[in-house]
Order: structure tokens, then sequence, then C-alpha cells
């Protein structure tokens, strides 16, 4: 009988942001379309205006909030590496080295023109355009850890109008009950009403490739996510869908996942 897998869960250690970004963010692949899209589609339904947004665990990407940016008041960044934050520090501040985020704020904007059905040629103006956009709405990157009742710490703790959360939870918990507790904690800097925006990984899913190292993975189904989030939304408001994911051989598939809290 073959030995089970064993999953790093060091990240203090073993987790490395560029090679992370070099992993998933070269290209927009089908999965990282997918991904762009939900969010675009989620704002056409769904009001921002004047919403101060959190994006937690973000890790060193900036693609979650493309379409997010000209439609809120405000974006917090979150994540517990300090490393990851680092990097949305040099892109915001346009280093030298900072990551290339073109394709993906090329395809953001092509997607947010197709769903107004304008023209979706995309000029270098519009990336430049939305870039300073992303860089003058986030205010504030800041250390968040899940575990913690106070994920943002006792006096960084606030309330916000809408949480964007992507491939976080289910790849920080130790097991499936620390995963239930970080929704709990999580969600509790939502405002009521406060709208999610969420995605993670799904099913058998248990890891997923960083550079030399494979990280473990809370595997989730359907069920798991309306559970842990019954105490807090408004079931009604409620929607998870889900999509294959081909490109990376660990991952078998996302959810996604948008409600509301309760009034």
């Amino acid at each position: 009988m073959s030995a089970a897998p064993q999953y790093e869960t060091n990240y203090d250690d073993k987790f490395d942001a560029r090679d992370y970004l070099n992993e998933y963010f070269q290209v927009v692949d089908q999965t990282n379309a997918n991904l762009l899209k939900f969010i675009v589609e989620v704002l056409q339904k769904e009001d921002i205006s004047g919403a101060k947004v959190i994006n937690f665990g973000c890790g060193p990407c900036i693609d979650t909030v493309i379409s997010v940016a000209p439609k809120c008041t405000e974006i917090h960044m979150s994540d517990y590496l300090d490393a990851n934050l680092q990097e949305v520090r040099e892109w915001i501040a346009q280093a030298p080295d900072a990551f290339n985020w073109e394709h993906f704020l090329r395809s953001g904007l092509q997607l947010e023109a197709e769903f107004a059905q304008a023209d979706t040629t995309v000029t270098d103006a519009q990336i430049a355009e939305r870039s300073a956009i992303i860089r003058q709405k986030i205010t504030q990157l800041m250390t968040g850890d899940a575990k913690q009742a106070q994920p943002l710490g006792a006096e960084g703790h606030q309330q916000y109008d809408a949480l964007v959360m992507f491939f976080c939870l289910e790849a920080a918990a130790a097991d499936f009950a620390e995963w239930q507790q970080m929704v709990q904690n999580v969600m509790s800097l939502l405002k009521p009403n406060g709208l999610i925006i969420w995605a993670m990984t799904a099913l058998q899913t248990e890891g997923y490739q960083v550079g030399d190292e494979t990280f473990q993975v809370i595997p989730l189904k359907e069920n798991d996510i309306r559970d842990a989030l019954a105490p807090c939304v408004a079931s009604e408001s409620l929607q998870i869908d889900y999509f294959d994911v081909v490109e990376h051989e660990l991952v078998q598939g996302a959810f996604l996942v948008t409600a509301r809290t309760r009034a």
C-alpha cells in the first residue's frame, strides 16, 4: 500500500510568493477566466457603490479587485504573509520588478465590455487608467489571520460592506473543524447585509503546488459551505456554482459563492 501524500502546512517558511504568481498567473487560463467572469457577473447584479471592501487572504495578487475597484469607495487588502503583501506593495509602487498583471487587466476589461455590449478592444490607455484606479482605491494593506476571532487584530477590527476572498481558508486550515471556525471568524468582518464574493477549491482537492512544495487543502463539498454559512447569511441570498479545473493536476474544481449576511 502506497503511503499517503505528505502536504506542507508551513506557510511562514515554505511559501514563496513569486513562485505562486509564476505557477498560476503567467497566463489567463480557463480557470482564471472563469474567476474574472464570476466577479464581473456578480457586480452586474450587486451594487457596491459607496462600499468599503476587504479582500481577505489576497495573497500576492490584485486580479480579484480589477473589476471591484471602479465600483467601490475603498479596498483593504489583507493577508497572513507579509511577503504576499509586499508583492502588492511593489505593484502599487510600480516597482521595476513588480509582477506584470497586464494580461489580467486586459481580460477583465474585455469581460466588462462584453457584459456592457460595448467594444471589447482594450487599449493600453484603458489598462493604465484601470491600474491607476486600483492603486487609488487600495488604501490599506494589513496582516490578517483567519484563525483569530478578530482576523485583523484587536486594533484593526472593523466591519466592511463587502468581502472578496479567493482560495484562502481551505488552504490555511489544519482540518475541517478549524475551517468551519475560520469561516465564522472572517464573516464577522462584514456588516449586516454585507456582500460575500468567495471562491474556493472544491470536492476531493487536497493540495496545490507552489514551486517545489505541495500545500495542504481541506476538501470541501457544497453542503459544507451551506452549513458553515447558515448562521450568518440570508438563506435566500446564497448561490453556489461549480466549475471543473483542468489546468492543475491536484485541483479538481472550484466553488463560486455569493451571499448577503443577515440584515
